[in-house]
């Protein structure tokens, strides 16, 4: 029998090495802990969200037109006026002419021997404004009979839906917005106060969406003479931009040429689709310019910006399409000025045009209605700009 010696021993040995937790308790213990944390911390943050805060916190909490948190508090990039194009002026359309309409969603624009011509896709005018395009001027119009050549023309429901302009050989191209997955190419005669329909023509190229089609376009004349139309793509892939993912980089302009034959009577047959290099990584593409020496701009509404770069395959103004390629080598991205905060004003470019080596020329859209866009973006809308290149 043990002593009381070894019996007090050994229930000291137990007292100090009580029995282990099993791991079923240890892991509950675990799990309750680290939910009591989780728990604590979104009731937190959710008290913060629910509470007023300073103007400079609901900003960092809104981003209105921000993509990022660098972008709102103005990067070093975004800063750089090295990348950001210096503006001139801003002057809206509304304040141009005496001739008054109940909207201006300008679309494109074009300088023909020192006028300035415009086209809105929600007006059958063109708007006409002297270079200097100062207020108030005799000069500044709106042209052209809307009630006569809609009534002329094929498929007119609403409005013009007119997209690019440019002049060529005297006659003025404007193209419309897609029908049936087919832009649709005008041609019209000008005069100082009207305009008269002499074309209508269907592209060949098939959309791969409904109502896209053209955003810009301009025109370019072969060795023999040929009018070759280079027509830029709104989306990525020539698709919707909405259906696409937000990466861009796969802008597209269609190389077309005009025919006529019994079964389609004119048309422009597709020559050549071009990829647009993708240094012009922009979520859409709103218009075009080339200059006759191979320089090129295009402009993107959603990415506020601008892609400069320069064109093989033009020189003194004659193209050859099967060498046609915009050169990577030389590109740059600029952006329009942003405001005072670094927000994006310039929401809306959807035309473009040099004026010079070192100038462009802009045009403006209507601010989107139904909150898609903020309000701070109605301050340029429905304008035409000048900016200076840097």
């Amino acid at each position: 029998m043990a002593s009381e010696k070894d019996y007090l021993l050994q229930l000291s040995s137990r007292r100090g090495n009580p029995p282990r937790k099993s791991p079923v308790v240890k892991s509950l213990v675990v799990f309750i802990s680290v939910g009591f944390i989780v728990v604590t911390i979104a009731w937190t943050c959710f008290s913060f969200l629910q509470q007023p805060h300073p103007s400079y916190v609901t900003d960092l909490l809104a981003m209105p037109n921000m993509t990022s948190l660098s972008e709102l508090v103005c990067s070093k990039d975004v800063a750089d006026p090295r990348h950001t194009l210096t503006r001139i002026y801003d002057l809206p359309f509304a304040a141009l002419t005496r001739q008054r309409e109940a909207k201006f969603e300008a679309s494109d624009v074009t300088i023909v021997n020192g006028t300035i011509y415009a086209v809105c896709d929600s007006s059958w005018g063109i708007s006409k404004f002297a270079r200097n395009a100062y207020p108030p001027s005799e000069d500044n119009k709106l042209i052209g009979p809307p009630l006569m050549i809609q009534n002329r023309l094929q498929h007119t429901q609403g409005d013009s839906g007119y997209e690019a302009i440019f002049e060529f050989g005297g006659v003025f191209y404007v193209v419309r917005e897609s029908v049936n997955m087919h832009a649709i190419i005008l041609e019209l005669s000008l005069t100082d106060d009207n305009y008269e329909y002499i074309q209508e023509c269907t592209c060949d190229f098939e959309f791969k969406d409904i109502n896209k089609g053209f955003e810009g376009a301009v025109g370019f004349p072969d060795s023999d003479g040929v009018l070759h139309i280079l027509g830029l793509c709104e989306g990525n892939d020539c698709r919707d931009k909405k259906m696409k993912s937000k990466v861009g980089g796969e802008g597209r302009v269609v190389i077309m040429k005009k025919s006529t034959d019994a079964v389609k009577g004119c048309h422009w047959e597709t020559v050549r689709v071009v990829h647009i290099p993708k240094s012009a990584a922009f979520k859409d593409y709103s218009s075009i310019d080339i200059t006759s020496s191979g320089r090129a701009a295009i402009s993107s509404q959603e990415s506020s910006s601008v892609w400069l770069s320069a064109v093989s395959g033009i020189s003194n103004g004659v193209i050859d399409p099967t060498v046609f390629e915009f050169r990577d080598e030389s590109s740059s991205v600029l952006r329009f000025p942003r405001n005072e905060h670094c927000h994006t004003v310039y929401c809306n470019i959807e035309g473009i045009h040099f004026i010079s080596d070192d100038m462009l020329l802009a045009v403006s859209d209507r601010v989107k209605d139904a909150g898609r866009q903020d309000r701070i973006c109605s301050e340029k809308d429905q304008s035409i700009h000048a900016f200076v290149i840097p």
